[in-house]
């Protein structure tokens, strides 16, 4: 039987090693899939302890540790891709099988619609219908990413009749009656299918928006904690932001523009009474020793509630903020209480930090924890 080089590559677009097991390399097919296996496991277990660690300079190797296992992952899978190609090729070549140089080749077609819907009309030169199939993708991804990643789902259909479209327009071309999948095993069609919806699965939203996710601070109102440049991660699982406490470090959504973020420390929650007294914090008149609040200016007798404010009584299902950079942190002082639907999560780690005065990468603050 006639092995197709673009299916092989193809197949091992979607999982690393099945193209090898479908090209005859059923021995190094399996390994591939063994590694890379091992790898996800090694990339999962050292970003979970990256998380966990309390340790800055453990956090930082495991951080470098996941890395290494997610750039074997990635090698694996552009590995597989060409190997399994050559495979095919060699398997025809050893078997006297001539595989016709087609006008268009229907695989080819196939692989660049899994790219993005359209693609692969483009290479039929059905100019219009890419357009067409090319636009209503962008739609898709425009409305998953803006109102919610779940719509994304949409995109199942129509990648599948992309695909079919694109294999049968250009076995059209070259005069052949084939039909996507119709020569191949049901294995590979099931295989193929199922691939298609996994990858329309959004994930990396699913994390994004429900258990963790990256940010930038934006701002010095939280020197020394927080930098400018430091980039952190935020778990934003639903038991963590229902438990918020005193001096947890949050991102939220500021309350007179909710499309901005905001990172602060949470001082006060609902029913505790807050008030400032020459710099002093007092929660329900006791007064707070915060070690990682700093001062940088003269205490003034101005008006604006910097130094001197309350006392206030935070609203239950609220939360009063500051900035550690107390003299320099436009916070609730000014503009009042966050409410508890506004918070996006609590911060956990810093995983990258890029001095952008100096142009460096500050490598001792890669992997501190925020507390």
């Amino acid at each position: 039987m006639i092995k197709q080089p673009w299916l092989a590559a193809f197949l091992s677009l979607s999982l690393p090693g099945i193209g090898q097991i479908y090209a005859g390399k059923r021995t190094s097919g399996i390994a591939v899939i063994f590694l890379c296996f091992c790898s996800f496991l090694a990339l999962i277990a050292f970003f979970g302890i990256f998380l966990s660690s309390d340790d800055n300079e453990t956090a930082r190797q495991c951080l470098a540790l996941a890395i290494a296992s997610g750039s074997l992952l990635f090698l694996l899978s552009i590995y597989s891709c060409f190997d399994s190609y050559r495979a095919a090729k060699r398997y025809n070549a050893a078997l006297n099988i001539h595989v016709m140089t087609d006008i268009r080749k229907p695989w080819l077609a196939v692989f660049l619609s899994k790219i993005f819907p359209g693609i692969g009309q483009f290479y039929n030169r059905q100019i219009i219908k890419g357009m067409l199939l090319f636009l209503i993708a962008g739609i898709i991804l425009f409305v998953s990413t803006y109102i919610h990643y779940s719509l994304s789902f949409l995109e199942i259909p129509l990648c599948l009749y992309a695909l079919k479209d694109a294999f049968e327009s250009a076995a059209k071309i070259n005069g052949t009656p084939e039909r996507f999948l119709m020569a191949q095993t049901r294995f590979i069609r099931t295989f193929i299918i199922l691939m298609i919806v996994f990858d329309s699965i959004p994930f990396g939203e699913f994390i994004k928006a429900n258990i963790i996710q990256a940010f930038q601070t934006p701002s010095g109102s939280m020197l020394p904690t927080l930098a400018i440049g430091d980039h952190i991660l935020i778990d934003k699982s639903s038991g963590t932001r229902a438990a918020i406490r005193r001096g947890d470090v949050v991102v939220f959504k500021y309350p007179e523009d909710p499309k901005k973020d905001f990172v602060k420390r949470v001082v006060a929650i609902g029913g505790d009474t807050i008030e400032e007294k020459s710099k002093v914090i007092y929660i329900n008149r006791n007064a707070l020793h915060e070690s990682f609040a700093q001062h940088t200016d003269a205490q003034t007798l101005s008006p604006e509630p910097r130094d001197n404010f309350g006392p206030y009584t935070v609203p239950p299902n609220n939360y009063f903020v500051m900035g550690d950079n107390r003299d320099q942190s436009y916070d609730s002082r000014y503009w009042g209480y966050v409410p508890k639907e506004n918070i996006e999560g609590k911060v956990l780690k810093i995983y990258w930090s890029w001095d952008t005065v100096n142009r460096r990468v500050r490598w001792n603050r890669i992997g501190k924890a925020i507390r």
